[in-house]
């Protein structure tokens, strides 16, 4: 998930519109072809959503699982 996230990034960091935003659907765990540590996989998404932020890009998820506030919060939520 993170390495899409910040796919997505560069491509709209090539955009000239002032705001930008992702728009995040997801069933609500990160999963990756090169990695399969969870744990790994959340910190991954976490920082690219930092990072995300850092150069104006918000990021906002929809999750399709009802019980994902319980933890989609932990690597997707900015304080």
């Amino acid at each position: 998930m993170g390495a899409a996230l910040r796919h997505a990034g560069t491509h709209l960091h090539k955009q000239q519109e002032k705001r930008k935003l992702i728009l995040l659907v997801t069933d609500g765990e990160p999963a990756d072809i090169d990695e399969s540590d969870p744990q790994h996989l959340r910190f991954d998404t976490k920082k690219a959503v930092e990072e995300l932020y850092s150069t104006g890009v918000l990021t906002y998820c929809l999750t399709l699982d009802p019980q994902a506030d319980a933890y989609v919060k932990r690597y997707l939520w900015r304080k």
